[in-house]
């Protein structure tokens, strides 16, 4: 069995670098896995450091590059798909930080998990901050965030509105392919979201597996400039996702941002409350030393 690690990636050179050391660092078997990366329109130094890596890394890593020039992380997915190699494809971001046994950890679950109806894995996401969790950070704005914490149980994606967050996902290739791949109308959100539902519809069954971990970098303009953007922007790709699911679906949706609307009114004590600190993966200090001069 082998595992692609897709990495999608734009204007993200620095961090990049980051990601791909940490890949580097894996306790699996060299010839267990490959690393795609896939430079996704990217006007920086992308490419010289995606380059470098590979010259540095010839020998002991399987490891490929692509210039993907539709605009897009869909687009960019699937250009991935199409380019690996492995029977099962992870999808990792560009600012993924992953312990040394991620990778291990994710094989020895496909082996356990892996059926006639096995499709996926979704793993847990622990946001890596500059500084402090916000204060106003809950459960209900875990997603601002691509926070994704199921508890540390083994569970399946059964109830509606959970699936695998883009960043931490795994598929069966030939799952992918039945299903048609990624919707590239969608260029930054919601992406995960389409493909779990489109594998669901399938009857494929997807897991979560909270042994397959990793902390997710945000930067502190995401939780302080960009938060309006962020929410405008998945309300506009949500409706980009079901444009295609009829009338009543529409009228769903509607109805359901309306409740959240109306009960955020009732939560905001919540939303404001302050958090107690969460517990990390953990990485050396001079990782953070870096990626503030990223920024």
């Amino acid at each position: 069995m082998l595992i692609s690690t897709v990495i999608c990636t734009h204007n993200r050179s620095n961090i990049l670098k980051i990601c791909l050391e940490h890949v580097q660092k894996q306790d699996l078997p060299k010839n267990d896995f490959e690393i795609i990366i896939i430079n996704n329109n990217s006007t920086d130094t992308t490419e010289d450091v995606a380059q470098d890596f590979i010259i540095k890394n010839e020998h002991s890593l399987n490891i490929r590059y692509y210039f993907e020039g539709k605009p897009g992380l869909s687009a960019a997915r699937n250009r991935g798909v199409i380019e690996s190699k492995g029977d099962f494809i992870n999808f990792i971001d560009d600012d993924a930080l992953l312990p040394k046994e991620y990778l291990s950890n994710l094989k020895k679950n496909i082996v356990q998990l892996d059926n006639s109806l096995f499709a996926g894995i979704g793993g847990k996401i622990i946001p890596r901050y500059f500084g402090h969790e916000p204060e106003w950070m809950s459960y209900f704005t875990w997603g601002l965030v691509s926070k994704h914490d199921l508890g540390e149980k083994q569970m399946k994606y059964e109830k509606i509105g959970l699936y695998p967050t883009g960043c931490n996902m795994t598929y069966k290739k030939t799952i992918l392919q039945k299903v048609g791949l990624f919707d590239e109308a969608l260029l930054r959100r919601c992406d995960d979201k389409y493909i779990a539902y489109e594998i669901k519809k399938y009857g494929g069954e997807i897991w979560y597996c909270p042994d397959v971990a990793l902390e997710h970098f945000i930067d502190e303009d995401r939780i302080n400039n960009r938060l309006d953007n962020i929410c405008f922007d998945s309300g506009v790709h949500e409706k980009l996702r079901i444009r295609n699911n009829g009338y009543y679906a529409q009228i769903l949706k509607f109805t359901e941002y309306i409740f959240k609307f109306f009960s955020s009114f009732f939560t905001s004590g919540l939303l404001f409350s302050k958090k107690s600190a969460k517990k990390r993966i953990g990485f050396g200090e001079n990782e953070v030393v870096v990626l503030n001069r990223v920024y």
